[in-house]
């Protein structure tokens, strides 16, 4: 018997913007293994437990796999290995040839992808707020701001050791994994799972393509990417979701599927006025240069700014002046 100690925003709720990467390749291999138990000789025993802590002492994350038979904990990135260890495993019907690509294609997925989603969500600056307020949620309020601040210490940590801390590194990070696994397997819109039936390895795909797909972060290039670039990986992500998971699932469609935002915001942007023209040729023929792109926002904080420190300054010579006043005779 086995416990699988999962958290519970991380799974089975909807306020958290985006599924847990770490959870849901384990939650689709056991939802597979059930499915296709009647065709094994025994069953997983596994309990899915939530917890309101988002890290266990003993694995430091979750998902976290407490096996009672062998009194063991085992750590998130090490959960579906061991489930791949049992007699029932989803890939004991493969030849040991076989089993040994299972094994690396589930490595590499979880190496370049795991990285990805954790920038999205961590690091990105239009993102991290809400990740961060959504993270340990459920946990006591008095140490919510600790395992915030140590969860996205961790993945920025994570992110320098893997060279994965910017827009671009991630971006094609992910793009050259999914080509690889596109182009190796031969996925196209009717080929079920990546070998020639279900195994680990389509649970950890289509687990963090399900993570992508579902998110619904205001700031989303990986998912658009993926989106436009790879359509057929969302075709056999469906596909996977709706056999395993639930059969009339659909995912979200949002409008930056298709739209750059970047683009968008710049073509929605306010026309300038004819006084703003005027002012910006003015700007330009009397210092050589064009004028800085300033919000009016921006211009209003930067001129309270002025105006605070003009006063400070004239106060502090008035003060000065007079202690420097010389006294009236008596």
């Amino acid at each position: 018997t086995m416990e699988l100690l999962t958290s519970k925003a991380a799974y089975g709720d909807k306020r958290l913007p985006y599924r847990c990467p770490r959870t849901m390749p384990a939650m689709f291999y056991l939802k597979m293994l059930r499915e296709e138990s009647d065709e094994k000789e025994g069953r997983l025993n596994c309990e899915v437990i939530s917890s309101n802590y988002p890290y266990h002492p003993l694995t430091v994350g979750l998902p976290a796999l407490h096996d009672q038979k062998l009194k063991v904990w085992v750590k998130p990135k090490n959960v579906i290995s061991h489930f791949c260890s049992k007699t029932e495993a989803l890939d004991s019907g493969f030849a040991p040839s076989v089993r040994a690509q299972i094994l690396a294609c589930r490595d590499y997925l979880t190496k370049q992808l795991l990285p990805t989603i954790d920038y999205v969500s961590w690091k990105d600056k239009s993102n991290f707020r809400i990740t961060r307020s959504k993270w340990a949620e459920e946990s006591p309020a008095v140490i919510q701001s600790y395992l915030q601040w140590r969860e996205r210490r961790r993945v920025l940590l994570d992110l320098e050791r893997e060279d994965c801390s910017t827009n671009d590194k991630a971006l094609k990070r992910a793009e050259t994994c999914l080509q690889t696994i596109t182009e190796w397997f031969g996925l196209d819109a009717t080929k079920p799972y990546l070998f020639d039936s279900v195994s680990s390895a389509d649970a950890t795909l289509a687990g963090l393509l399900f993570c992508i797909f579902e998110s619904d972060l205001p700031r989303n290039k990986l998912r658009r990417m993926v989106h436009r670039k790879f359509p057929v990986l969302k075709s056999y992500c469906l596909r996977v979701t709706q056999r395993f998971i639930d059969p009339a699932h659909e995912f979200p469609r949002q409008d930056f599927d298709a739209e750059d935002p970047d683009a968008e915001s710049a073509k929605n942007k306010r026309k300038k006025s004819a006084r703003e023209i005027a002012m910006e040729r003015w700007f330009q023929q009397k210092f050589g240069v064009k004028p800085p792109e300033v919000s009016v926002h921006t211009a209003a904080n930067m001129m309270t700014y002025v105006i605070l420190g003009g006063v400070t300054l004239h106060l502090v010579y008035q003060q000065l002046t007079q202690q420097n006043k010389p006294s009236s005779p008596s």
